[in-house]
């Protein structure tokens, strides 16, 4: 396998719930990959662990180092944030209780949306205001900033969020807000809604901006901890994170915007799998990550990844809608440390509290008594008990314990139990692989599902089979994927022009313009970003268009020269009935077209590291595992034999048949009866149904 252009050490550490991974590789292009249990607190001490793997590498030039972690995401549903106050336009400071009108449950007499990130008290309005166009028709009075400032005192606020009705028009009044907080307040995290989007739509963008002053003070210490304790250890290294749309944001920005990073982590395996679908000339692949706290699924056509601006922090069900711009992930809350639990009806469910890595699952003898998806693979013989981290050696006997006292509340036996909760964690994983292909009118079986994470390959083929995908590819070290893809991710900036006029009515040539300046000012900023020697910077351009009237818009991407040399108007009206036509069936030809916007994109690409394999370099990771185990897979408890096989022996290009166990280094994969499987040039186990 080659991913690489010139020898470059790049570094990719990834902080889930339950572990820490990073994946390195030199300059002499020795890939290193690692598992630690997260420090869950002290995520910095973690990701130093993990990066003490990497300390006898040879480099001739201190490393770049790529970081994604869960801390912004967990912060917020755990709503473990600051305590924050939100200034608002005169006449909307109940705008985050209003919310929108939607209610996702209907028949639900008790449904609630999550409450917001922000209290009521700690609402502040101010005179102000700024008209659609963007002309000022009242500024605010210093009189009233500095009552601002004394109730911001008063109410002891640790972060502020400024948030004006048509700030995504002109920022000018938020900023000046801005200006006079932080002289009076020297220090105090301060957010604007401007900065966060510049998309219409002020709830979701108050929202925005309400989530992110929630987070920055943690965020902004984290990571500043962390770079101080990289500088030390590994001085002058590059050090970037990972943002929610797939390229890698400078620590200064991702401080100030963390809410930028609510995906990080998860989108680097996503990006991955693009990669490898582009290796093996597949053009639609759904993604399947399932690791310890959930399970995630994405789309991937070619080279586009399917992304969304609006993101549901807690799920669109009772979750509360961000504008932040990022790969499109449905998560569900199905994770290795998943706890089985029984609700009021005594009733099975599995999800969405998990375990973690503190206590973590029972198997692990780290102090966990509850049952959870880990416990019954291991319970059901499909992931053998071995060690699995340092200090970590899976036990079945523990699991035993923690499943047998839930199947006696229950009244069923312990296998019928274990079994069932695979059952109940498969069809919730399968739910959102439906929700990316067969709720958006695509034909599942038309997809490969790329398995990653440390439990997605053991699950993947009875997921797969759950909604009629025949075709799995599980690639070398699934479960450091999402590191793995780190190591390919690139800066990546976007600005974006407001216009929000009727196409017919549009001046091109001053819209086109704007852009030149947008992507002038963002590829001078890519190239302040980073000393290393990079290629030069590439800029790509959409418009959001939607007929009048309408709601949500599309996406279009374009060429400017193009646009610039023809009827810029006429070709992208064009364009979006092609488009639109090919997603709804028909087009509306008479209806008047608006252009809401026109965002640029900047990627500068990082030299890619330089790793080389045969395909055959997982190594023996289990010295004393049995080549055969009984496996339980259906609930009339009849045992299966399996054949165990380390993924470094498997036997050169012979195809295996089901059912199968194959072992590495943080994974497991389960090839269950009617599923056989090969391995491919490049290292991947690609497993197809019979």
């Amino acid at each position: 396998m080659s991913l690489a252009t010139k020898p470059q050490t790049r570094i990719g550490v990834d902080i889930g719930g339950t572990f820490t991974d990073l994946a390195s590789v030199d300059d002499e292009g020795v890939l290193r990959v690692s598992k630690i249990l997260t420090s869950h607190g002290e995520e910095e001490s973690a990701v130093l662990t993990a990066l003490d793997a990497v300390k006898d590498a040879k480099m001739a030039a201190p490393p770049v180092v790529a970081h994604g972690t869960t801390l912004v995401i967990n912060a917020l549903l755990e709503r473990k944030g600051a305590h924050t106050a939100l200034v608002t336009t005169e006449g909307f400071g109940d705008l985050l209780d209003i919310g929108r009108a939607n209610r996702p449950q209907m028949f639900n007499l008790r449904y609630r949306r999550d409450e917001p990130f922000i209290e009521t008290r700690m609402h502040r309005e101010i005179g102000e205001r700024m008209s659609a166009s963007g002309e000022t028709l009242q500024f605010p009075t210093a009189e009233a900033i500095g009552d601002l400032v004394a109730w911001i005192r008063e109410v002891e606020a640790e972060s502020v969020a400024i948030a004006f009705l048509n700030a995504y028009v002109n920022p000018s009044h938020e900023r000046q807000i801005a200006d006079a907080l932080a002289r009076e307040l020297p220090g105090m995290p301060i957010t604007l809604s401007s900065d966060m989007s510049r998309h219409w739509r002020e709830y979701e963008r108050f929202n925005s901006a309400a989530a992110n002053a929630y987070v920055l003070p943690s965020a902004k210490s984290y990571l500043g901890r962390l770079e101080s304790r990289l500088e030390s250890a590994h001085a002058g290294a590059s050090f970037f994170v990972l943002d929610s749309n797939g390229g890698l944001l400078e620590p200064e920005t991702a401080s100030q915007l963390p809410l930028r990073l609510v995906e990080s982590g998860p989108v680097a395996g996503v990006v991955g799998a693009r990669d490898l679908g582009i290796r093996h000339g597949i053009e639609r692949i759904v993604t399947f990550d399932m690791g310890g706290t959930t399970a995630k699924s994405a789309l991937v056509e070619g080279d586009r990844i399917s992304s969304t601006e609006l993101y549901w922090i807690g799920g669109y069900a009772t979750g509360l809608p961000v504008q932040v711009p990022t790969i499109d992930i449905i998560e569900v809350g199905a994770g290795g440390g998943s706890i089985a639990w029984l609700d009021d009806a005594n009733r099975l469910q599995v999800g969405p509290r998990s375990a973690g890595s503190q206590p973590g699952p029972a198997c692990y003898g780290l102090g966990g008594t509850e049952p959870t998806i880990t416990d019954a693979n291991v319970y059901c013989g499909r992931l053998l008990p071995v060690q699995i981290s340092d200090g970590i050696v899976l036990s079945k006997d523990q699991a035993a314990d923690a499943i047998e006292t839930v199947a006696e509340k229950m009244g069923v036996s312990a296998r019928h139990l274990a079994v069932g909760i695979l059952k109940v964690a498969n069809l919730t994983m399968a739910a959102a692989v439906r929700r990316q292909t067969l709720e958006r009118g695509l034909d599942p079986r038309e997809f490969t599902m790329v398995a990653m994470g440390g439990a997605g390959p053991m699950h993947a083929c009875d997921v797969a089979d759950e909604v009629g995908i025949r075709r799995v590819i599980v690639p070398q070290y699934p479960g450091h994927f999402c590191a793995l893809g780190m190591l390919g991710a690139d800066l990546q900036f976007e600005e974006t022009h407001i216009i929000h006029q009727p196409l017919h009515l549009v001046d091109w040539s001053t819209v086109s313009q704007r852009i030149a300046v947008l992507e002038g000012e963002l590829t001078l900023r890519l190239a302040e970003a980073t000393s290393i020697e990079t290629t030069a910077s590439i800029c790509t351009v959409t418009a959001g268009l939607r007929y009048e009237g309408q709601e949500h818009a599309l996406r279009i991407p374009f060429n400017r020269d193009e646009l610039d040399a023809g009827d810029a108007r006429a070709i992208l009206r064009q364009t979006f009935e092609a488009e639109y036509g090919l997603r709804y069936g028909h087009i509306n030809a008479t209806a008047r077209i608006e252009l809401l916007d026109c965002e640029v994109v900047a990627v500068r690409t990082l030299p890619r590291p330089l790793i080389e394999s045969d395909g055959n370099d997982a190594g023996q990771t289990h010295q004393n595992s049995p080549t055969s185990v009984d496996v339980v897979f259906d609930t009339d408890g009849e045992l299966v034999s399996c054949r165990v096989i380390e993924r470094g022996d498997w036997p050169g290009d012979q195809t295996l048949e089901g059912p199968l166990i194959i072992q590495e280094l943080g994974a497991t994969t389960v090839v269950p009866t009617g599923w056989s499987a090969h391995m491919a040039a490049d290292g991947a186990l690609v497993i197809e149904h019979d």
